[in-house]
Parts: structure tokens; sequence; C-alpha cells
């Protein structure tokens, strides 16, 4: 072989490798940009644990796997003896890789995209919401207090009076502890069963046990009626005095409640003072992630399990029950997790005000644009 022919080859050597080092060149700004989207959004919470600089570049290998494998599926077909299967093992490879690549590059792009107002949003339902159940003058558990005290007497003065006269009516078929007397004790019975949800009382009042208390049916005689009398009186008075106390624990911790409620407010308010207009200022991943981890997430520990039911919209359906239709504040906690994103996404649950398909575009741009050169080398 002559001279020049070497020269020629070696040439044409030389360019191709120059031709595919300019191309690799030209992907590696795109592969980068596209694995560092994936790599923060994984960060986010699948490897939170591992250090960013790690999973950027495993999120990179794999990237550049990804396009190692588009590489081979397209020249397998023109291989001298191609495999279907390596074919489809290529591609379906390359299909996995670059859909995980696609749906966190959305994910970062919808973050970047709604961030501020998904934070401020729920920063501001927080504010709502505490400054409609807080009390700020705690005399007025107090009053509360007095006021459940003072119903619950008359109610069950009221049917104790009523007891008596039944005890004591000296009509025919009337006379002595009988049906009418029993119809009044369960009626007291019902009185303290009636609000014992919202008092958490699990106590079980019984004022008349129909196993025990059976032979006293009947009894008519003037000390046996000074007896049951007293006999049923002192169970009342005791049940009563039950009740009076789960009543103070109860509003002595609607006060420990408020008090929380408070301090979830101040949290509340110096975030809107100071953390929000921060990343307003700033817009970026990092910003946004800092202020959900560092305060909101500790804000929405503070606030009660009735709050949530307020971020959330609920339609009836043909049957009059109530079912979930989506989110009227998107919670943070699930914005954070890709996963979830797409799936809320998916099934309609984000708020109405979010167009999660605006960041597909450019998502999709990168990886196009990326997968495009890596398969021309």
């Amino acid at each position: 072989m002559s001279n020049n022919s070497t020269n020629q080859i070696i040439k044409i050597i030389m360019k191709k490798l120059l031709i595919q080092a300019a191309l690799f060149a030209a992907y590696v700004p795109f592969a980068g940009w596209s694995a560092w989207m994936t790599a923060t959004s994984f960060h986010l919470n699948v490897l939170s644990a591992m250090p960013f600089g790690l999973v950027f570049f495993m999120v990179f290998i794999v990237a550049l796997l990804a396009g190692y494998f588009l590489n081979r599926a397209i020249r397998e077909p023109f291989k001298p003896n191609p495999s279907r299967f390596r074919f489809c093992s290529y591609l379906l490879a390359f299909i996995f890789f670059w859909g995980v690549s696609f749906m966190t590059n959305v994910h970062y792009n919808y973050i970047l995209s709604y961030g501020y107002g998904n934070l401020s949003k729920q920063v501001q339902s927080c504010i709502s919401y505490l400054n409609t159940n807080i009390d700020n003058n705690d005399a007025v558990f107090d009053t509360r207090r007095d006021e459940a005290k003072q119903l619950l007497e008359q109610l069950i003065r009221n049917k104790t009076e009523e007891f008596r006269y039944r005890l004591n009516d000296t009509r025919d078929n009337k006379n002595g502890f009988g049906e009418d007397c029993i119809s009044a004790l369960n009626a007291i019975e019902t009185i303290f069963a009636s609000d014992a949800n919202i008092y958490k009382d699990a106590y079980k009042y019984i004022i008349f046990d129909e196993e025990s208390d059976q032979g006293d049916k009947k009894r008519d005689k003037y000390k046996d009626k000074t007896y049951l009398q007293t006999k049923y009186e002192k169970r009342i008075l005791d049940c009563l005095n039950k009740r009076y106390e789960i009543i103070d624990r109860y509003f002595e911790s609607q006060k420990g409640n408020n008090n929380k409620l408070k301090e979830a407010l101040a949290l509340a308010l110096k975030i809107e003072k100071e953390g929000l207009p921060q990343i307003e200022k700033e817009k970026d991943f990092e910003s946004y992630s800092d202020c959900y981890n560092k305060n909101v997430k500790e804000l929405l520990k503070k606030m009660p399990d009735a709050y949530f039911s307020t971020t959330k919209n609920f339609k009836k359906n043909e049957k009059g029950e109530e079912e979930f239709e989506g989110y009227l504040v998107y919670p943070s906690e699930r914005m954070f997790d890709w996963l979830t994103v797409w799936g809320d996404w998916w099934n309609d649950n984000l708020p109405e005000d979010e167009n999660f398909k605006s960041g597909m575009p450019t998502a999709l741009m990168w990886d196009v644009v990326a997968f495009i050169l890596i398969s021309m080398i």
C-alpha cells in the first residue's frame, strides 16, 4: 500500500473521529442538563441520603447507557446478521431509561413553574385556617366549660325530678318503682351518651342495670321508695361528677390545642414574612426544596388533622356518597415526589390552575436533541 493511500485512510479515520468527538461534545451538555434535572428530582426523595454529586454521576452514566442502547438499536437492523432479540432488548432498555429521564425532567420543570405558588398557597391556607379556628382569649374555654356543665346539669335535674315524681306517683298501677321510673333513668343514660363523642368519653354511664336492679321493680313501700330514691340519685350524682371531670379535661385540652395552633400561626406568619419573599426572589429548585424542608414541613406537622380535609375537593356521587375529586391546595409533600405527581396528574387530582403538561415539551426537547446526537456517533 502506498504512502498516499495510507495517509488517505488516516485522514478518513481522523475525520470520522473528529466528527464523533464533535457529536459527543455536543451531546454532553444536553445529556448533562437532562441528567442534572433527573438527579435533582431523585435527590429530593428516592436518593436523598446520597451526596448530590454522586447521584448526578450515577444518572449521567445511565444517560450514556441510554444513548448507547439507542445507538445499538438503530444499527442492529443494518448488521449482516441482525437479531430481533438484540434489537428489542436494546430498544426496551432505551425506552426504560429514557422514560425515567423524561418523567423526572417534567417533574423538575413542574416544580420550577409552580414551586413558589404551591408553597405560598400552602402557607396561606394554613394561616386562613388558623385565624378561623384560634381563640385569642383563653377565658372563652372556661366560659364554654361552665356553659356545658350548666346545660348538662339542667337536663339531668329535669329527668331526676321526673324520676322522683314517677317513684312517688300514687295513681292506680303507677305506685312504686315501675316502667315509668326506669324510663326516666334510661333517659338520663341517653343524655350522658348523646355527647360522649364530643368529649371522647368512653365511660359507660349506667343508672339502671337490667340484671342487678331487677329486684327493685314494684317496690312501693315508703321505706323502699326512700331507699330507691337515695340509691338512684347517688348513682346519678356519681355519673354527673364523672362527666364533669371529663368536661374539665376536655376544655383544658382545648386550651392546649389552641396554644399549639397559636404556635403554628406564629411559624406560618414567619414563613410568610421571611421565607416566601426569599424564594420568590431566588425562584430556583434548591430554594423551594429548602423552604419546604426547613419551614413548611414543620408547619404542616403542627397543623391539626381537620385542616387537611379543607385542602381537598369532594363531590357527591349518584349514591349521595362523597368522593375525592382532587386537591384544592396541593400538598407540598406530594409535589416533591416525582412518581406521586405523575400519579396525581394521571388521576386528574392536581389543582386546576397547575398545568403539568406545560413542562413536557422542554423536557422532551433536551432528551430528543441528546439522543439524535448520540445516535449519529
